[in-house]
């Protein structure tokens, strides 16, 4: 493969591995886009948990109340963007996510974590006003509490970049990844 081509896809690496132990890296917190149970386009920031390299793929954590649980569901079908403004790079991901329970995961929670799982009424919820939020317990918080695995079926990375933009794509293969340029 082209030297350039892979420095260009070891960095993006090197920047999803550094968002989960760097809370204040750009791309910790990816917009998140999936449909909703109705079919609509819909889109939230989440926060990135963990990553792996060679497959591409990354976690998630969410709530199973939530509409997005639903949407997920019933189309698997997701893509994130991260971004980072200081080096003005962009990571298109597109994959199909998994959820599961994990009990590990979980009991690795701070407790601050686990209350946001535990709060009533559900996600997306009508309510008067932030007054109406409880805190629920702590078995409920665990019963709400889901892991989302996306793994990764396509990547675009652009880099804007004076004088010329730079862009990559990645598709998997059944021997690979297979990467190429493509303008930006």
């Amino acid at each position: 493969m082209d030297e350039p081509l892979e420095r260009f896809w070891t960095d993006a690496g090197r920047r999803l591995r550094r968002a989960i132990v760097d809370r204040r890296a750009p791309w910790r917190t990816p917009t998140v886009a999936s449909l909703s149970p109705e079919g609509a386009p819909t889109a939230r920031v989440m926060v990135l948990r963990s990553t792996d390299p060679a497959t591409w793929s990354v976690t998630l954590h969410t709530d199973q109340r939530s509409d997005k649980r639903r949407g997920l569901l019933e189309d698997p079908r997701v893509a994130l963007n991260f971004w980072d403004p200081k080096a003005q790079l962009q990571l298109r991901l597109e994959g199909i996510a998994n959820l599961r329970r994990d009990d590990a995961i979980w009991t690795a929670l701070s407790p601050a974590a686990r209350e946001i799982y535990a709060t009533t009424p559900a996600p997306g919820a009508p309510i008067a006003g932030p007054s109406e939020i409880a805190d629920g317990d702590a078995a409920a918080a665990h019963a709400n509490f889901l892991v989302l695995d996306i793994e990764a079926r396509s990547l675009d990375l652009l880099h804007l970049d004076a004088p010329r933009h730079r862009r990559s794509r990645r598709v998997k293969t059944a021997s690979g990844w297979a990467a190429s340029w493509v303008a930006p």
